[in-house]
């Protein structure tokens, strides 16, 4: 088993990562037959409106705001908020219980 511990899979210009998700991830929408054999981007970091690429590239990550990422990369206030919440609680199914904030935000 690989250790993952020192985000070796994330950094720029890291090919071995790039390789191991061409090998072993299905991404979404790829187009029928292309499954191994596309070679998507390595996106490596990100910093307020922007991503960076495996070679350097940096980019508008335009899609972020339609889905989670709206608010920028390495916002510190909420990392912080982020990391409060995780070591309260992590998860709460929205099924048949409630938690505080869901509540204290509705």
């Amino acid at each position: 088993m690989r250790d993952l511990k020192a985000r070796e899979t994330a950094g720029p210009g890291n090919d071995d990562a790039a390789e191991l998700a061409r090998r072993h991830l299905i991404q979404p929408w790829p187009y029928a037959g292309s499954v191994g054999s596309e070679a998507r981007a390595l996106i490596g970091e990100g910093d307020g409106i922007y991503i960076t690429d495996s070679t350097g590239k940096r980019l508008i990550d335009g899609p972020a705001g339609m889905w989670c990422v709206n608010v920028g990369h390495r916002r510190e206030e909420l990392a912080r908020v982020m990391y409060d919440q995780a070591m309260a609680l992590s998860y709460n199914t929205p099924w048949y219980t409630m938690n505080t904030p869901s509540a204290e935000l509705a």
